[in-house]
């Protein structure tokens, strides 16, 4: 059965991560607007190297898994100022193609417990968001590849072998920070073919949603708790973190 995904090199276990306090990082003759400049791309930026070091949570330790957490709620709390005029869910930087760089949610994780074929890989995960015809709705494509391991790919085109399975998702604008989340179709395919499976035509799944939205209310949503052009910071109900990138426009 293909996994449900709903949208995340381990460190040696005396390694640790170091990173200065956001007061420690304005010190010097920057003004305070260089200096909170600085201090978000130096948090984004180790942010996005030890996450890598642990392939986006897949190899981390309790121990980094934690301290991953304290950066992103020091970008959460860095960034805490920047929707005082617009709110996130109304914000066109939230539209787009992210890739996961990190998260701690256990659906997400025990990807890399599949028994893929000949020792396959988890490859990019992404969530694609979409702005739908209604206002205050989005359409969201959560998506992950399945790569051939690496030793085939040296011995033969592996071009064909890599795998896509997507996971459709509807979203309602519940307040300025979250949307609500109803999985309505998924696909799979092999690069080389055709997709197979589809997601409930939009007028169908708009109705379906919004019956579930009168049975569970509020309690299934994912919240954006940081969003600038080329990082996003979101939690769900229990407070699973997601940490993604997307190439800015340029």
């Amino acid at each position: 059965m293909a996994p449900i995904v709903r949208l995340g090199t381990a460190l040696p276990a005396s390694s640790s991560l170091q990173y200065s306090t956001r007061a420690d990082l304005r010190m010097g003759t920057d003004g305070p607007r260089e200096a909170a400049a600085i201090d978000l791309d130096t948090l984004k930026a180790r942010f996005r190297l030890h996450a890598a070091r642990c392939d986006r949570g897949f190899s981390a330790s309790g121990t980094t898994i934690e301290q991953l957490r304290e950066l992103a709620a020091d970008l959460e709390a860095a960034g805490a100022n920047q929707w005082i005029d617009e709110a996130p869910t109304a914000s066109p930087l939230l539209l787009g193609r992210w890739d996961l760089d990190f998260c701690d949610a256990s659906d997400v994780l025990s990807l890399s417990l599949l028994p893929l074929p000949l020792g396959g890989r988890v490859g990019p995960i992404y969530q694609s968001v979409a702005a739908a015809e209604a206002p205050g709705k989005f359409t969201v494509q959560n998506g992950v590849t399945f790569r051939p391991p690496g030793a085939l790919s040296a011995l033969m085109d592996v071009n064909g072998l890599t795998s896509l399975y997507e996971v459709e998702a509807r979203c309602a604008v519940l307040d300025n920070s979250r949307v609500s989340l109803a999985f309505v179709g998924a696909r799979t395919r092999f690069s080389a073919l055709p997709a197979l499976g589809a997601a409930l035509p939009g007028s169908v799944a708009d109705q379906i949603i919004t019956g579930i939205e009168g049975i569970i209310g509020q309690r299934v949503y994912l919240e954006t708790t940081y969003l600038d052009d080329d990082m996003r910071i979101a939690r769900g109900p229990q407070r699973e973190l997601y940490v993604l990138s997307k190439e800015p426009q340029r």
